[in-house]
């Protein structure tokens, strides 16, 4: 059989199936194509993705140490790296240690923040001539952060081939990549729960009402790791299910690099993945396989390994950074508020997903489903599906309700296409278990009943799906580059400054100020030898205290209305110039 025979058997096999995944498809690329600005974490993930050795801005220290030694000491004039000054500068750390050259160099450090000029900013968060495909650099970048590094390494990789750019979409085609790898995982999975032709109902069922709804939406706008993280979950429990059906037989690489690569996406996949190994442990020995048991514990054993061997530094990311410390001091208040947290994130799996219908499918079956099981004694089989199904997502829950720092949709991403799989299961396990199909009106509401369940996940990503769109940043962006022969003047607190990287780009120099800084600023030549500036207040600055201080120290006035009075992040921007002698005196 040649490959187009092969490729038209597939197609004609499963034109359900690729309906839905085109139908699906047209939505995630129409929502990406809408998409206009940022969260500050996903602009941050550009940073630490391309910025060349600079996990950080600092604005004292505009060019970090490390990348200052890589410019000046590793590479040519032409800005090429020198693969024999690399040897060199490795060797002398080996030999010298903190006495080399590298460990020793220091950064230009000032004792104020300095003006940053548009290309600087450009080079922060996209990817030069010289820096393309620079994974050492990213690594070295999110060893500093609170995550492991694939995600950031996909996002440069992309960033690479689209030199210069920072766009919504290059984000947006990762995560619509493992969005459809979901799907095809629920199609797939549907027909290892349910035999026949219920299987396949169970597959499509669930993956359109995962595809329509607001969580996979969300899951494809957000330009971070959690739609990735989602992939691996969920091919993590198809591959759980599908080797319980076939055995261990010793030939788990897939497994083993599902496993790592969830672990180098996200530390929250460990939640799912230990309870899934915990639960197929007990299954494996209620079911007196032994052989298959000790094949599947070296397999995670392995995995585990390899993933620490690749990432070390996950140990003091979840031990002893400030995220990982939080997480765990969240952890040690047990029940204190955590109804609170439930409820919270119970409410965003309910209106970020799918609605209330299938959930109550879901339920309502799951309850139906123990009850025969029960009934029947039937604790191998079927029970055990179901067992890789709820708990490890219900233990997922559990803990990620308690350890989050927010109560946001994206740490509870990798339930949603869960939740989809259990609700068509649900429908179709009732539709069997209390045959349905005998009776005329019975079967028509089987029908109505799905029908409900595809419409409310639709109606949810309709109202919660452009959560992440940012819809008005476009115009924010159009007037950054209006003013762009403007020196920028950014005054912010905390590190709102982030959501704005785009523009800082196209203005001609910008320096970010609090509010405490620019009334305490020794030097005041820098900022008073400008004739004319834009001044960016950030939403938690007092606009009115930075007038008075623009005023009174700086000899500045306000020369124009609030141009942007409908800020998607609240943000007010005004133009200030220097004050006549007549104006001053006022």
């Amino acid at each position: 059989m040649n490959l187009m025979t092969k490729l038209k058997k597939i197609i004609c096999g499963n034109i359900p199936e690729i309906l839905i995944l085109s139908v699906c498809l047209m939505i995630f690329v129409y929502y990406a194509g809408e998409k206009e600005g940022y969260h500050m974490d996903e602009l941050l993930s550009f940073e630490l993705s391309n910025a060349e050795f600079t996990p950080w801005i600092v604005p004292t220290q505009p060019e970090g140490r490390l990348e200052k030694f890589v410019k000046n000491e590793l590479r040519d004039d032409k800005g090429n790296l020198v693969f024999g000054r690399l040897t060199e500068a490795l060797s002398d750390v080996l030999q010298n240690r903190k006495a080399s050259k590298l460990l020793s160099y220091r950064a230009d450090v000032y004792d104020e923040p300095v003006w940053i000029g548009a290309d600087e900013f450009k080079d922060y968060i996209t990817v030069g001539d010289g820096d393309a495909f620079n994974y050492l650099s990213v690594y070295f970048n999110v060893k500093d952060d609170n995550h492991p590094p694939l995600h950031f390494m996909l996002l440069h990789t992309v960033s690479s081939v689209f030199k210069g750019k920072v766009r919504p979409w290059m984000g947006c085609v990762i995560n619509i990549s493992a969005v459809m790898i979901i799907m095809i995982c629920l199609f797939r999975t549907g027909r290892l729960i349910c035999p026949g032709a219920a299987g396949r109902v169970t597959g499509g069922l669930s993956a359109l009402m995962y595809g329509l709804g607001a969580g996979a939406i969300s899951s494809v706008l957000l330009n971070r790791m959690y739609g990735l993280l989602t992939m691996w979950c969920m091919l993590t429990l198809y591959l759980h299910i599908r080797r319980y059906r076939e055995g261990f037989n010793g030939k788990e690489l897939i497994l083993t690099a599902v496993t790592v690569l969830g672990f180098l996406t996200q530390y929250f996949f460990l939640f799912y993945c230990i309870s899934l190994a915990v639960t197929m442990t007990v299954i494996l020995l209620l079911e007196k396989r032994t052989a298959e048991l000790l094949v599947y514990i070296r397999t995670m054993l392995i995995s585990a390994a390899a993933g620490l061997i690749l990432f070390p530094f996950a140990i003091s990311d979840v031990f002893t950074s400030g995220r990982g410390v939080e997480a765990l001091g969240n952890l040690s208040e047990g029940l204190t508020g955590y109804g609170e947290r439930l409820k919270g994130f119970l409410e965003l799996m309910i209106w970020r997903n799918m609605g209330p219908a299938p959930l109550i499918a879901a339920c309502f079956g799951m309850i139906l489903c123990v009850l025969r099981l029960a009934r029947r004694k039937d604790m191998y089989g079927k029970g055990a599906l179901v067992m890789l199904t709820v708990i490890p997502v219900a233990v997922y829950f559990a803990f990620v309700s308690r350890m989050a720092p927010y109560i946001v949709d994206r740490y509870v991403m990798p339930i949603f296409p869960v939740m989809a799989l259990l609700s068509a299961g649900s429908i179709e396990f009732i539709k069997k278990e209390l045959e349905f199909h005998k009776d005329r009106f019975m079967r028509v509401m089987t029908y109505v009943i799905s029908g409900i369940a595809v419409l409310g996940a639709f109606l949810c990503g309709c109202r919660g799906g452009g959560e992440y769109l940012y819809k008005g940043y476009a115009y924010q962006e159009a007037m950054s580059k209006e003013l762009s022969y403007l020196p920028c003047l950014c005054i912010y607190e905390g590190y709102g400054y982030y959501e704005n990287l785009i523009e800082f780009t196209n203005y001609k120099e910008t320096l970010l100020l609090r509010t405490k800084e620019l009334s305490g600023r020794k030097v005041l030549t820098d900022i008073t030898d400008k004739d004319e500036m834009a001044v960016l207040i950030k939403q938690n600055a007092d606009a009115e205290k930075v007038d008075g201080i623009l005023r009174d120290r700086y000899g500045f006035v306000q020369s124009s209305e609030n141009l942007l009075a409908e800020s998607v992040y609240g943000d007010r921007l005004y133009i200030y110039r220097i004050a006549d002698t007549n104006e001053t005196d006022k």
